[in-house]
């Protein structure tokens, strides 16, 4: 060490300096001790702003789940959705998991075909019932999700006219349902499906998810 007076060197640790005398010890300037980081008050400011982060990213996250799951149980009963026809199809969806089949059937409403296809949105989402002829049955090679053409209006002569579009989840052991039977169907009415006949034009006419089908 440098004796602060004279500039020597001297021993480290001596408290005279031999040369001049000096007291080094009265000339060096006492240690002082850090503050601990958790006593600095810019620590703690970090310390809120990540809890704050990490609070409203779990917050946000949550949001989101609820709504993909609300927006898929919509989806998935109606291709054409608004604020009125979402809240009737939540509606339907909820009565139709808690009712008894029993039940179900009971609330379907009988309405004619020519209300549904001159003015189908009045009808989404509502529980609606028919009797027809099957006309065709497109079934699938993947699942026991059948697609069926059915006549619903029966003229005086005995033939069946005015096809509704029909969606069903046939359930297991079931027997098929095949074409030219009579049928009774209770669904969801899911307004107008539009499709290309083999002429190459496009026809339009009314669209129920069944959910329970009845063969007559």
């Amino acid at each position: 060490m440098l004796c602060p007076n004279c500039k020597k060197q001297i021993p480290d640790g001596t408290q005279f300096c031999p040369e001049c005398g000096a007291n080094t010890a009265a000339n060096v300037a006492p240690v002082q001790k850090k503050k601990p980081i958790t006593k600095k008050w810019w620590f703690w400011v970090i310390i809120a702003v990540v809890v704050i982060v990490f609070i409203s990213a779990a917050s946000g996250s949550d949001d989101s789940s609820d709504s993909s799951v609300n927006s898929g149980a919509v989806v998935t009963t109606t291709e054409k959705v608004d604020e009125t026809t979402t809240e009737k199809i939540t509606v339907t969806t909820t009565e139709a998991s808690t009712l008894s089949e029993a039940e179900y059937k009971a609330s379907c409403e009988s309405i004619p075909y020519k209300d549904i296809a001159r003015m189908p949105d009045n009808y989404v989402g509502k529980n609606v019932v028919f009797t027809g002829e099957v006309v065709q049955v497109m079934e699938s090679s993947y699942s026991n999700n059948v697609t069926y053409r059915i006549d619903v209006t029966k003229d005086e002569y005995g033939y069946w006219d005015d096809t509704v579009y029909v969606t069903y989840e046939l359930p297991e052991g079931a027997p098929r349902i095949l074409e030219d039977d009579i049928v009774k169907f209770y669904g969801i009415c899911e307004g107008t499906y539009t499709y290309e006949t083999v002429l190459g034009s496009s026809l339009t006419i009314p669209s129920v998810e069944a959910l329970y089908i009845d063969i007559q």
